[in-house]
């Protein structure tokens, strides 16, 4: 294993890896990875590993009933965007997302986990509500279920079960099914993230290792396929409007990935599938009209070469399966070419090349070792493994695969209703055509290579040349302010403020983000600048429209520009996976600082025959209109005084000097536009019901609420509406979803406007029509009205603003959070906010502050 992580298998066989450079900035996320998913099921157990999943989180031996739900609210995590929980056919998943730095959160997940592997309880009520759930889960998605699976005993088994099979389980067999295999064997815990290793081992190794060994261990816990041919001709594809397909899957016995050997043998597997795909792609006789081949696995232990060929609509099934065998009678009797051989390699390598990571084990790659025993590369060891075979795999390497292949068991799929379809076409003819390829087909012309057309999608440039761009001087650095990990903030005597955020997972871009928006020009001006938008930006420097748009292609460069009633944004974002950062900062500056005016008889051209000017009255198409939409353009983009401009990306060590080189010394602009502000702020609705996007069965209903004050409006208020809808979050959670089971999702939303000192909560569920009455009438009761009355205990207190604060802890480092959310709140508030002081802020908001303005917003009249 390598060294960048810690691995252990427990001696009752719970394993654990602890990935401390995978994880996200800020950010610790601990998953509980099993074995065991929905496919190890018996007939009478359909759809249990999944109840067993949504069980997890109603009660265990140390967190008894709601204890386990409470725990996890007081840390201030929500279901579904904190923490979750999925099973699919091969391996079942929880996952927790923790603050960064916080042990004592990792402590509690840690023997939360510690209980659903081997102490979970298995209350009648909680048992009761959940079939509810979960039947009305069923009812809204469909199951996926694999065709590679028809003929066996788990036949259109898609892991969810059906309404009539979760009614008719009881609480006993799940008991039953959990104590049979969740069992700490089947288990592992992956970290993702910086947490102390030492302590955090230590720890897991504590309380894991007294978990009991399995002795009931089943010697395999899923069916073995690759030991039965199947034909199936009730093929239907699950693809909507999909041709008609040839399924062949040719079953093997699966093997772990550990050594070097099991290493080449894999690479073959993959060479193997890219070549006889693209042989029968280019196969001059065009009954098919689309070839996919690939390694993959139906379940643990058995793996398939899968080809899937889509006939043209004037062939036949047979026609296909004949250009099949003739493709490989070739390939046994020329051999594969050294020089497709040498083509796919190079292919693969320069993926590689492209899509480099860093030297790190990834939350994928442990999973794979968990669960197939393949042992973690870095990036530095597959590449020279590559390199290795790509100096020694010969067409002799193939010889053995391409010899073998056809004669393994195999699961065959295909629509005898087809067009397609000839009654010739049975399981005799298939079989005898597939046995006797080398005897049937015997003179045939030798394979000429072709590439492949459009094989992957270029994603990196790494040999452009440097942009050529006028010498310029850096201007000093008057204050540089830390606000987070690798996030600062550079401010010159200029007025440009810059947010530099250096994360590797950041997406490489430069914006601006002004405090200026629409409402900031003249009232008659308004829609017309903001159908003009997208005339500006087109040409720069000594660059015409069209060379603009090509030198911007050239280098992987695209811009966007967007506006609303109060911001403007202009962002200039790099798609190239090997980009010089000083090129993008180049560009940057020939848009902003040298935009080319566009010709003023194209501007007025396409104003005119603008369909959404069409409603104005007495506005004068003319030279005048055209410089001035040109001239708001130019305010908008370089009124750095009233802007912040972000950086972001995995960036260079000499970036402090190149933003001082390229950004700071764009000349600034001050805004002149000083239109009438409306004085009147427009009353709003206290509060609003409202039903919509209705379907068939379902509706959700919202319950919108509006405060609007006549004192300043502070950050501190914007907070405090996050916390009220947090609070109304978890009182619905708890009684319309667990009272009473009546709910299946579920939402809210907090906020504040400064502009207009109005603070908005909205919460909203999903429920049946049915029941939507019976809902309103509960959530006024029982939910409403208590808010209203300024009902909320300490613990609901403390609930309400950990969620608030973790939250924020846990996605302040989210690439949209801090390039766009951050920026405008810091425009609106007047200040940068590091997450420290964002805690402190919510800190601080005391019983009455959060009950007066709950009593204030959140008001029952006339709904």
């Amino acid at each position: 294993m390598p060294e960048s992580i810690a691995h252990k298998k427990l001696d009752n066989g719970f394993s654990y890896y602890i990935l401390p450079d995978d994880g996200e900035r800020g950010k610790v996320t601990v998953h509980l990875v099993s074995t065991v998913g929905s496919l190890v099921e018996q007939l009478d157990e359909r759809g249990v590993a999944h109840f067993v999943e949504h069980m997890v989180f109603k009660g265990s031996k140390n967190y008894p009933g709601e204890k386990t739900m409470l725990t996890l609210d007081k840390m201030g995590l929500r279901i579904g965007r904190d923490y979750n929980a999925s099973v699919n056919s091969t391996k079942t998943e929880y996952h927790i997302n923790l603050p960064e730095d916080n042990w004592p959160y990792l402590q509690q997940t840690l023997l939360l986990m510690k209980d659903w592997v081997s102490d979970l309880q298995m209350e009648d009520t909680s048992f009761k509500i959940e079939q509810k759930v979960v039947i009305e889960e069923i009812k809204k998605r469909n199951s996926s279920v694999s065709p590679y699976l028809n003929g066996t005993i788990l036949e259109g088994h898609g892991g969810l079960g059906t309404e009539a099979q979760i009614n008719g389980i009881t609480a006993e067999r799940v008991k039953d099914f959990y104590d049979k295999y969740y069992t700490p064997d089947k288990f592992a815990l992956i970290i993702q993230g910086k947490v102390n290793e030492k302590k955090a081992a230590k720890f897991i190794d504590k309380i894991f290792s007294a978990i009991p060994i399995n002795v009931n261990n089943p010697e395999r816990s899923y069916i073995d396929v690759t030991k039965q041919t199947i034909i199936d001709s009730n093929y239907k594809s699950s693809v909507r409007n999909s041709k008609h397909t040839l399924v062949m899957a040719f079953k093997t016995p699966s093997y772990a990935i550990d050594s070097h050997e099991t290493f080449k043998n894999n690479f073959k597997h993959y060479l193997f599938s890219k070549i006889l795909e693209n042989r029968l792609a280019t196969y001059p006789d065009r009954s098919i009209a689309e070839t996919n081949i690939n390694k993959g696995e139906i379940l643990p232990g058995s793996m398939m070469y899968n080809v899937r060929l889509q006939g043209r609509n004037t062939t036949s099934y047979s026609a296909m399966l004949d250009n099949f065998c003739k493709v490989v009678a070739e390939a046994r009797t020329h051999g594969f070419t050294q020089e497709e051989i040498d083509f796919f390699i190079k292919e693969f390598i320069s993926k590689i090349k492209r899509d480099a990571k860093a030297n790190k084990v990834t939350f994928n790659e442990a999973v794979n070792h968990f669960l197939s025993g393949d042992v973690p590369l870095n990036n530095e060891e597959h590449y020279e493994l590559l390199i290795e075979l790509q100096k020694s795999l010969k067409p002799s390497d193939f010889t053995e695969i391409l010899t073998a292949f056809t004669s393994y068991h195999k699961t065959i799929l295909f629509d005898s209703t087809s067009d397609l379809y000839t009654s010739e076409f049975t399981k005799a003819y298939i079989l005898n055509k597939l046995e006797h390829i080398d005897t049937e087909f015997t003179v045939l012309p030798k394979y000429q290579f072709v590439e492949p057309n459009g094989n992957f999608v270029i994603k990196s440039k790494s040999n452009l040349p440097d942009i050529s761009l006028e010498a310029q001087m850096p201007i000093a650095i008057k204050k540089k302010t830390t606000l987070g990990t690798d996030l600062y903030l550079l401010e010159y005597k200029n007025g440009i403020s810059v947010v530099v955020n250096n994360s590797p997972t950041a997406k490489p871009k430069i914006r601006i983000v002004s405090k200026h928006g629409l409402n900031d020009l003249p009232k008659e001006d308004q829609p017309i600048f903001n159908e003009s938008l997208d005339l500006f930006g087109k040409a720069f420097g000594e660059n015409s429209e069209k060379e603009a748009s090509s030198f911007l292609r050239q280098y992987m460069f695209s811009s966007r520009t967007d506006i609303s009633k109060d911001n403007f944004e202009f962002e200039l974002r790099s798609a190239n996976q090997s980009l010089n950062y000083e090129n993008l900062l180049k560009a940057f500056y020939l848009v902003v600082a040298n935009e080319k005016k566009p010709d003023t008889s194209e501007v007025l051209k396409k104003l005119n025959s603008n369909k959404q000017l069409d409603s104005l009255n007495n506005i004068v198409f003319n030279q005048v209109l055209a410089d001035r939409m040109f001239r708001y353009n130019q305010l908008f983009k370089r009124s750095f005084k009233d802007s912040y401009l972000y950086v972001g990306g995995d960036l260079p060590e000499n970036i402090d000097t190149l933003i001082s080189t390229y950004i700071a010394t764009i000349p600034v602009l001050e805004w002149t536009e000083n239109p009438p502000k409306n004085s009147k702020i427009n009353k709003v609705i206290a509060a609003e019901y409202v039903e919509d996007r209705k379907v068939k069965t379902q509706t959700r209903a919202s319950f919108i609420f509006k405060k609007q004050y006549s004192k300043d409006y502070t950050f501190k208020d914007a907070l405090i509406a996050q916390a009220i809808a947090e609070d109304g979050y978890y009182r619905i959670f708890e009684i319309l979803r667990k009272k009473y089971g009546l709910i299946y999702a579920l939402g809210v939303t907090g906020s504040g406007t400064k502009p207009t000192k109005t603070s908005l909560v909205s919460l909203r569920y999903i429920a049946d029509n049915d029941n939507l009455m019976r809902n309103k009438a509960i959530m006024i009761e029982e939910i409403l009205t208590p808010m209203n009355q300024g009902n909320i205990s300490n613990e609901g207190l403390e609930i309400a603003k950990a969620k608030v604060a973790t939250k924020l802890d846990l996605y302040f480092y989210d690439d949209e959070v801090i390039s766009d959310t951050y920026l405008k709140t810091a425009l609106e508030y007047g200040k940068l906010y590091t997450i420290k002081a964002l805690n402190n802020a919510i800190k601080n908001i005391s019983e009455q502050e959060l009950k007066k303005q709950m009593m204030e917003i959140i008001q029952v009249n006339n709904l």
